[in-house]
């Protein structure tokens, strides 16, 4: 495994304001440090105009001061790909396709028998899997008379 699928907690805080009189979330949102200070440099210049508004009392605006914002954010694993050597991304816990040689692997890197073969293992019939899971498709092209239904 090139790199192990790992969890890593966020928290990035932000100064509110909201419309008085109006719900609590309708207003403005500027990202901050956690003591209040504005990151400036992470707005565009609509949230510059917005902020000088909110503090000249240009705004009708209720100041809720600094909020923190926490959440854990799921970085998937990487592997290489064992025919090609292809940096495979495991977004998924059922099947990753490489994009260069199509091999595919599951979510814990495991390589994957060839579809053809996985309606053995799935319940679907040989259609289905040679044909994506498109239920349109199977008739499409399909062989139907060379199939074991």
């Amino acid at each position: 495994m090139r790199q192990p699928r790992r969890t890593e907690h966020m928290v990035r805080y932000h100064r509110e304001f909201s419309y008085k009189g109006k719900n609590r979330h309708s207003g403005f949102s500027f990202l901050c440090t956690q003591d209040g200070i504005p990151i400036k440099d992470a707005w565009g210049p609509e949230a510059q105009i917005n902020w000088d508004k909110c503090n000249s009392g240009e705004y009708d605006v209720i100041d809720h001061g600094v909020e923190k914002e926490e959440w854990d954010y799921t970085h998937p694993a990487t592997i290489d790909c064992n025919r090609c050597g292809t940096e495979i991304t495991l977004h998924s816990s059922w099947a990753n396709s490489c994009d260069k040689c199509g091999v595919e692997y599951n979510g814990s890197g495991q390589q994957l028998a060839p579809r053809s073969q996985w309606f053995e293992d799935t319940n679907e019939c040989e259609a289905d899997v040679l044909n994506n899971y498109d239920p349109e498709a199977i008739y499409q092209d399909a062989d139907l008379e060379s199939l074991s239904w």
